[in-house]
């Protein structure tokens, strides 16, 4: 719970909550979380490292977007495909 705190703080944004849940992926809650009414924008669900980017303004702050992840490493090849056709099978998301 601190983590997330000392985020939100570093992000100096009221009505935003970061959170974080690193045993999880993020596809396996996004819907929960979209049927929360409280929550009006989610600006990205992965397990990618991520950053905020912040305008600031005489009254406020604002999330502009969201850098989202690394730089590719690699080509996904055949192999490639079928481990993560694989994985999303063996998670329910693709028959």
């Amino acid at each position: 719970m601190a983590s997330k705190c000392v985020r939100a703080l570093r992000i100096a944004l009221m009505s935003n909550a970061p959170s974080v849940g690193s045993t999880k992926y993020p596809i396996n809650v996004i819907n929960n979380v979209r049927n929360v009414s409280e929550v009006a924008v989610i600006y990205c669900a992965t397990s990618n490292p991520v950053q905020v980017i912040v305008a600031k303004v005489d009254e406020g702050r604002s999330v502009v977007g969201i850098v989202d992840g690394l730089s590719s490493r690699s080509i996904e090849g055949p192999d490639d495909k079928q481990k993560r056709s694989k994985l999303l099978r063996e998670l329910g998301y693709k028959k």
